[in-house]
This record gives structure tokens, sequence and C-alpha cells, in this order.
């Protein structure tokens, strides 16, 4: 789902519903693909969703200052069970994140919620295409 009710601003969203089969997982089958055994065990229920906020400006002081800046909201139920972890986990995380992009490359500094939604996490990143 996006809405984008002017040109610099859109809203988007996005839900699942994730489960898996009640039958045992049979790793040793020809067929077997992926390790999700690990963390989604049979007869489980899952329903992700967030919602988040871009800003885009095309023109002016704004888009030289950014390409982007957006917030996300998203619940994944059952977090820990998901990450198998033994710290604990809310089931709720934010990010706020700042992007520009630079030539064909992109930098992007982020600042996200880690294991509980107190906790502050900081990424840099910086994206490039080589030919």
């Amino acid at each position: 789902l996006s809405i984008q009710p002017f040109s610099i601003f859109r809203i988007y969203g996005e839900y699942a519903f994730i489960f898996t089969q009640d039958d045992p997982v049979d790793t040793k089958a020809k067929d077997y693909l992926a390790p999700e055994y690990k963390y989604l065990k049979p007869g489980e229920k899952y329903h992700p969703f967030y919602l988040g906020a871009d800003i885009a400006p095309k023109e002016g002081l704004l888009n030289t200052l950014m390409s982007s800046l957006y917030i996300e909201w998203e619940r994944i139920g059952d977090r820990q069970k998901v990450h198998i972890s033994k710290d604990k986990m809310d089931d709720w995380a934010w990010v706020f994140a700042w992007a520009k992009k630079v030539g064909k490359s992109k930098l992007q500094f982020s600042l996200y919620s880690g294991n509980e939604i107190s906790d502050l996490g900081i990424a840099f990143r910086l994206t490039t295409t080589f030919k």
C-alpha cells in the first residue's frame, strides 16, 4: 500500500501473514531449500506489518540537503522467537533515516531501535555501482 498525497510526501505500509505447515521439516529431503526451520517452527503464525512516511523533495534547498527522509514503525509478533534470542525483545521497532544520492552512489544514515524499542542503534551505509 502506498499513498502519495503530495509530490514530495508518501505514506506506505505492508502486512504479511506467515504460517508454517504442521508437518515436521525433513532437512534431508531432495527438495529442501532453506533453513527457516531454525526459527519458524511447525504450526506457527506471524502477522508482521509496518507503516512508514517518506519525504523526498524534488527541488530547492531540501533537495540539496537530502534525497529522502523517512520513518518506519513496525510490529513483528513473537519477535524473540523469530530471532532465537535469549535477550528480551520488544514486538515493536522503529527506524528514522536520512538518505542522499550523490551521482550513482547513495549515502544513508539511520537511527533505529535495537532489541527493545528504547535501544538506540546507529548505522551508516554507502552503496554505489562500479562499471
